[in-house]
């Protein structure tokens, strides 16, 4: 079991003593894969984790530009910190840690590209991933016809329909999103909601969720709408909605566009509150002036990373954040968010299926094999973003009292509640 004790040890253990060199893969995220021209990342190694042991590999695809890089970048950054810092003490196992990073450039076609390249030519062990649903639901059955443990940071549920056995979730979903969304309304008297939904999979996702749980909660969609990913001018869908008699504004997305939408719908005379999932605050839209004001007062349902500061000292995930937000600023002169906690607990997970199996990196299949197995039987992980416990039935568990209800106040986040 990964207890919190464990993992402060782990980040206050560890020097971060040099810049990460990277080869393919700059701090900026230019990184793409080009064929067979794109390289793997490798931090320098420490005398104790001794290089001619033969190391642990271990892929990482994500989004470090496109429309999905918001969550994509942090999430490479604090995983190839992290690897750092694991070598610089010793390794896994007395093994070094070796992270293959490649950039799938918010492209679905990319994504499943540099998983077949990072299971048959980079012969991985098991592989971490996905800024977004549509990536990871392409990518889902190739872990699985290859037998390759991968575990999914940011991604619907119908990742895991029908059921996976090499696929595991971080619980960050419409199951959680959704359903505390539609609680926080009936704890607000919220019953008629005007819903507006970015129209790839995360947002489809969310609002068929909505479709089949708000009446079950005596909640009424009055009004519902979608946009594109890349969008720049939602008033038409929030035209339509406006007199619908809603009591609130839901919008369910990811990216720049969600944020726009929020600002237009103030500009178009909107009063009602606005409800959101915590991804439509991603720092790379929190950092533009124009958003980021357009975004005050709006609700939002998410985890405690970016609130971390505002919970009491009792609670078990505020000592892990407060030491992961001491890494990225060391390292990268930022504080850190959820998108670098979600990174953070997917990449501890693997971990600890490498830790607990000591698996022989010379018999692929094998190792494969028996990490899956591992994280299969990972119970009561505490993390910064999660709770995480895994069955043989399910490889996605909402585990109650990570989430919490904040809102956009002075262009940073209030915390409002914590969800029980």
């Amino acid at each position: 079991m990964v207890t919190p004790h464990k993992l402060t040890s782990l980040l206050a253990a560890l020097a971060l003593t040099s810049v990460i060199l990277l080869v393919g893969c700059s701090r900026d995220g230019t990184a793409q894969l080009t064929g067979a021209s794109a390289t793997s990342v490798q931090a320098p190694l420490s005398p104790a984790a001794s290089p001619a042991k033969e190391p642990y590999k271990i892929g990482f695809v994500n989004s470090f530009t496109g429309y999905m890089s918001a969550m994509g970048a942090p999430g490479r950054d604090v995983v190839l910190a992290l690897e750092e810092k694991v070598n610089a003490d010793g390794g896994i196992n007395g093994r070094p840690l070796k992270i293959m990073s490649y950039d799938d450039q918010s492209d679905g076609t990319q994504a499943v590209l540099i998983m077949r390249r990072l299971i048959e030519r980079d012969e991985v062990l098991g592989i971490i991933g996905a800024s977004g649903s549509d990536f990871a639901m392409v990518q889902a059955p190739v872990a699985e016809e290859s037998r390759v443990p991968f575990v999914t940071m940011n991604s619907s549920r119908s990742v895991l329909v029908p059921p996976k056995k090499w696929v595991f979730k971080l619980p960050l979903s419409e199951a959680f999103y959704v359903d505390n969304m539609l609680r926080y309304m009936k704890e607000r008297r919220w019953s008629k909601i005007a819903l507006l939904t970015q129209a790839a999979s995360f947002g489809r996702e969310g609002r068929k969720y909505f479709e089949d749980k708000a009446a079950q909660r005596g909640i009424q969609i009055v009004g519902s709408e979608t946009y594109g990913e890349n969008d720049k001018d939602m008033a038409a869908q929030l035209t339509k909605m406006k007199g619908s008699g809603a009591d609130v504004l839901v919008v369910y997305g990811a990216e720049a566009a969600g944020a726009m939408a929020v600002k237009q719908s103030k500009d178009l005379g909107y009063t009602i509150p606005v409800l959101a999932p915590e991804s439509l605050t991603m720092a790379a839209i929190m950092d533009v002036k124009e958003l980021r004001d357009g975004l005050e007062g709006t609700y939002l349902v998410g985890h405690k990373p970016d609130v971390w500061q505002q919970l009491p000292d009792t609670d078990k995930q505020k000592r892990i954040n407060a030491d992961l937000d001491a890494l990225i600023k060391k390292q990268y002169g930022r504080n850190a968010g959820m998108w670098e906690a979600n990174g953070y607990d997917a990449f501890m997970l693997m971990m600890e299926g490498l830790k607990k199996t000591n698996p022989d990196p010379s018999s692929v299949q094998q190792a494969r094999q028996k990490i899956r197995d591992a994280i299969e039987m990972i119970q009561d992980y505490v993390g910064a973003a999660s709770f995480v416990s895994y069955s043989l039935d399910s490889h996605e568990i909402i585990v109650p009292g990570t989430g919490v209800i904040t809102q956009v106040q002075g262009g940073k986040f209030k915390l409002i509640k914590a969800i029980d």
